[in-house]
């Protein structure tokens, strides 16, 4: 994104119409101030040229919108945003410059996210919100990855079924030669009564 600095270097009414970064408007309340901020913010940035129509300037006065801005701002959360004043524009006009960073991470207007299509704030649809804070998977993923736990969850149950059975024929391998050695025993006992041979 341009500086203020590169826009300022020349004309910058020349500059601002050239420009991608930025977007004129001729007066605006605060909360479509705060959708622009927010929209700009969530696409890559922007200056917002405040007090500039397409063909005229017809200036802002600076207090009403420093009052505009601050109250925009508060209604903002995630976006870096700052106001500048450009005097002496065409003699005695003034224009505000609010200047938009790209944010980091999502930014919004009191929970509602926007982003800019034809320099005008939009609504970010679910799937485009998912996928920027990074929760954007495709459902090829999430039905691979639930056949490979599905499959995962059946190896694990055939294992627990193994060892359940070695450890019950451990158990009864203790039975068995107990009751070998038992009825060994008994078979003797017998012979030794019976004086079988």
């Amino acid at each position: 994104m341009e500086t203020l600095e590169q826009l300022k270097n020349g004309d910058i009414l020349t500059n601002i119409d050239h420009s991608s970064d930025c977007i004129s408007l001729l007066e605006i309340g605060v909360d479509s101030l705060a959708e622009f901020i927010v929209a700009s913010s969530n696409s890559n940035g922007r200056h917002l040229i405040i007090g500039l129509g397409r063909t005229e300037v017809f200036g802002v006065e600076p207090n009403s919108l420093r009052t505009i801005f601050a109250q925009a701002k508060s209604l903002c959360s995630g976006a870096d945003v700052h106001l500048e004043f450009i005097p002496n524009i065409r003699g005695n006009y003034t224009l505000g410059v609010i200047t938009v960073k790209p944010s980091t991470k999502l930014a919004s207007v009191q929970g509602v996210v926007y982003e800019l299509e034809n320099n005008t704030p939009r609504l970010m649809s679910e799937p485009e919100i998912l996928t920027k804070i990074g929760l954007g998977v495709d459902s090829e993923l999430i039905n691979s990855l639930a056949v490979d736990i599905a499959s995962q969850s059946r190896i694990i149950e055939n294992l627990q079924t193994e060892i359940k059975r070695a450890s019950s024929y451990k158990g009864q391998w203790k039975s068995w030669v107990i009751g070998a050695l038992f009825g060994f025993f008994i078979s003797e006992i017998l012979k030794l009564v019976f004086g079988l041979s």
